[in-house]
């Protein structure tokens, strides 16, 4: 049967003057040290070095009674060498073996093979989902055994209440800005958590073999909530004409929130955080692929919007000289978070201008929505189709079919034609002239602007 003891090896003295404790063990004539998480310094060791701390020798004896235990469990080892039985031994301890990971360092470690397998876009929902843990927590280290069920609980209804958060802005200053409680956002962040404590469990245990390194996992009992309808944040076409008049004497944040918000209504509703992006316009369409569900989709939530004429002015203003993207918004703000907050600060004095209780980006995409099912009877499944969501109902189908982007053209046509402004040949000419000398392809139809 093996032997174990608990010593140090003069030989091995650190730099600092510890020694780390070895258990030796012994089995047939042959020994192995086994390194422990124990340190002692040298008033803790014999003019023989012989360990004179009962303490340390307490530890260490615990981690052999552990071995013992092992050994009563596994059938006759005496066939095997020490090495052998050291593996063993290892393999079994992994087994009950616990891990105290920082689940922060470790979700910020996967964010970036997450950034390298599915993009940025895709990874940033997992960076904020972090930052608002650490929030939370009050620190940036978080141990994986405090994400329990209690927490996760604690953690939505922090989220769900209005919070105080400091962040660096560009400068590297710190800001403190106040957020309102969150509504459908708190389940996202919810289930950001429990993908990436799914990937920790991935990591560390191996139920094939039986090691269970994370043995706790809080979302069996918190269940994440269904979503709820979300709020409906849509104004009529009457309302849409007034923010298409709206006008001050001067450009101000409102105008510019205005211009933003016809963009994105011009352009199916589409999201700002795309607009601020978008990096392709050639063959009089503008392409991306949507940030909030690229890493997501087989087809990386690539759409294909075309260019009406309502567009060109506000594409005019708002071009990139440098054309490394459709707009200049880039160069404006130096992150798509304080584009979007510009916006909204802008849309809010609108909103007081024309006597609105409210209005924001996200108005943009839903009245567009809603006006096309309703005022222009345009099928449901092609309003999925232009506000690029995904058709589950469909999704076998849609896996055989080439996408007619022609469909939401003819969508995005019958919904802007309510608004369609009449323009002079004189204007159209200004406008080909000024922006379209080297987009010969998007140069206007007279027909159908004067029409």
């Amino acid at each position: 049967m093996p032997t174990f003891k608990p010593l140090i090896l003069k030989h091995q003295q650190k730099e600092d003057g510890t020694f780390n404790v070895k258990i030796r063990i012994t089995h047939n004539r042959e020994s192995k040290y086994i390194a422990t998480g124990l340190y002692i310094k040298g008033k803790q060791v014999t003019s023989n070095f012989e360990i004179k701390d009962r303490s340390v020798i307490k530890k260490a004896e615990e981690d052999i009674d552990n071995y013992w235990e092992i050994i009563k469990r596994l059938p006759d080892v005496s066939g095997l060498n020490v090495s052998e039985l050291l593996d063993v031994l290892e393999k079994e301890k992994k087994k009950t073996q616990k891990i105290e990971m920082d689940f922060v360092k470790f979700s910020r470690d996967h964010i970036e093979e997450l950034k390298l397998k599915k993009g940025e876009k895709y990874a940033a929902s997992f960076n904020t989902t972090i930052n608002s843990l650490c929030d939370f927590f009050g620190r940036s280290k978080v141990l994986i055994s405090e994400i329990t069920t209690k927490n996760l609980t604690s953690y939505v209804n922090y989220l769900k209440s209005e919070r105080t958060i400091i962040r660096n802005n560009q400068f590297k200053k710190p800001v403190t800005t106040t957020h309102p409680g969150m509504g459908n956002g708190a389940q996202t962040y919810l289930t950001n958590i429990r993908t990436l404590f799914n990937a920790a469990r991935f990591k560390y245990n191996d139920e094939d073999e039986g090691i269970i390194l994370i043995p706790h996992y809080p979302f069996r009992k918190y269940k994440l909530e269904k979503k709820k309808l979300a709020k409906k944040r849509n104004v009529k076409p009457s309302i849409i004409k007034q923010i298409i008049g709206f006008t001050e004497e001067k450009k101000t944040r409102a105008t510019f929130g205005r211009d933003v918000f016809m963009i994105s209504f011009y352009m199916l509703g589409t999201n700002l955080i795309d607009l601020y992006e978008a990096d392709t316009m050639e063959q009089g369409r503008i392409m991306y692929n949507r940030s909030k569900t690229e890493g997501r989709r087989e087809d990386s939530a690539f759409i294909s919007i075309k260019i009406e004429s309502e567009l060109l002015p506000l594409l005019e203003q708002y071009k990139d000289k440098k054309k490394k993207r459709v707009f200049c918004f880039y160069q404006m703000y130096s992150t798509s978070e304080n584009f979007i907050k510009a916006v909204n600060i802008g849309l809010k004095k609108v909103a007081n201008s024309l006597g609105l209780p409210e209005l924001t980006t996200y108005y943009a995409r839903h009245s567009w929505a809603t006006i096309a099912r309703n005022n222009c009877a345009i099928p449901k499944e092609d309003i999925t189709l232009a506000l690029n969501h995904i058709d589950t109902k469909h999704r076998v189908t849609d896996s055989y079919l080439e996408t007619d982007w022609h469909i939401i053209d003819n969508a995005n046509r019958k919904v802007l034609g309510l608004f369609r402004p009449k323009l002079t040949p004189e204007e159209v000419d200004v406008i080909n002239d000024n922006f379209f000398e080297n987009h010969p392809d998007i140069y206007l139809n007279l027909d159908e602007v004067l029409n």
